[in-house]
């Protein structure tokens, strides 16, 4: 190992043979001691990894990195396409955050801690939408690291986001209808909420998820004994009949009219050819009517989580009606009151031996 310097560079160079390999470089550091310290936990690195990190003095930035990171995921066959879907999205995030234009090995802790992301419009993002940004930044310093492109990948911490805990009551749901079937004179708009309301109605009353509503196909509708069955979702348990109640089963009556096989949700403008994206529409309406912003399309569906869990307290027949994999995913539905265990504890204690009540002591 040996450290020298460079006419008219202030920095320390190391020159170190590794595995039988040479390496050399840079230590960017001024100081011997540092250089030292450097050149020691690069020896290590390599010794440990297998492999050098590239120099990091013509470092990428994140926006011209970004394209390294989506020829991977895009040829990846590890990854499902919900993964790269989630993972391209997070890219669009992150390229209108200022994080874009930095270079990937001067992206720490502090600089993402601090970074706003935003939303189409140009507001605050949410947690969620935060999360997914941050999410996809994490993989991508990680794979970089991997690569040898960055020497050590930053610890990504994603953001406290609050749990889906809103329902929908019967008074919020009157006022989000009337809202959607309020009169339009343009056919387009008018079209377009009425079939919000029945991907809503879907979820509300079938449990089915947001992709799984807008991809449903007629042939799949069971008429005589009003189910619906779903081919396709996020795991094998989410292949099921969803059981379709009896406005649900008026509504696409009428809206399948005189069509036996199709999209129930067709769209000429979509590649996949049905409705992907329902939830502007829907928040629209939520904001028209006064509602908070907590009430979301897929509030629906966790209306009926919860619902049918204080119904029939049978948490694995409304997990599997639900399409859940694991059973650890129902926790969000279960919303338990405190006056029904002070009830409980009334009953037990009832009839056992009463106090007597005296007079404190006083010292």
């Amino acid at each position: 190992m040996a450290l020298y310097k460079r006419p008219r560079s202030p920095h320390w160079q190391f020159d170190v043979t590794v595995g039988g390999k040479r390496y050399r470089g840079s230590t960017r550091c001024d100081s011997k001691t540092a250089a030292k310290a450097f050149e020691a936990r690069f020896v290590i690195d390599t010794q440990e990894r297998g492999f050098a990190p590239k120099p990091e003095r013509k470092s990428s930035t994140l926006l011209a990195y970004i394209p390294t990171f989506e020829k991977w995921a895009g040829g990846s066959h590890q990854l499902k396409e919900s993964s790269k879907r989630y993972y391209r999205d997070g890219i669009t995030i992150l390229k209108r955050s200022t994080l874009a234009h930095v270079p990937i090995n001067s992206i720490h802790e502090d600089l993402i801690d601090t970074t706003v992301f935003t939303d189409l419009e140009g507001n605050a993002a949410s947690a969620h939408l935060s999360n997914q940004a941050l999410a996809t930044l994490r993989r991508l310093l990680n794979k970089a690291h991997r690569w040898g492109d960055l020497r050590e990948a930053p610890r990504v911490k994603l953001r406290e986001a609050s749990g889906r805990s809103a329902v929908i009551t019967p008074e919020i749901e009157q006022r989000l209808l009337a809202m959607l079937q309020r009169p339009e004179k343009h056919g387009a708009v008018s079209a377009a909420r009425e079939a919000v309301v029945d991907i809503y109605l879907l979820m509300h009353d079938g449990g089915m998820r947001t992709s799984e509503a807008v991809s449903a196909r007629i042939e799949h509708i069971d008429w005589k004994n009003k189910r619906l069955f779903n081919p396709n979702g996020k795991s094998k348990r989410a292949r099921r009949w969803i059981p379709l109640s009896d406005r649900l089963v008026t509504r696409l009556e009428f809206r399948c009219l005189n069509r036996e096989q199709g999209w129930v949700f067709p769209s000429k403008r979509s590649p996949a050819g049905h409705l992907k994206a329902p939830w502007g529409s829907f928040r629209r309406a939520c904001r028209d009517a006064g509602l908070p912003d907590n009430i979301l399309l897929y509030t629906g569906r966790h209306t009926f989580g919860t619902a049918m869990m204080q119904a029939t307290g049978n948490v694995f027949a409304v997990s599997e009606a639900m399409g859940h994999q694991d059973i650890k995913s129902m926790r969000p539905y279960q919303h338990h009151d405190p006056s029904e265990l002070g009830a409980a504890v009334n009953q037990i204690v009832g009839t056992r031996h009463t106090l007597r009540h005296t007079s404190p002591t006083v010292q």
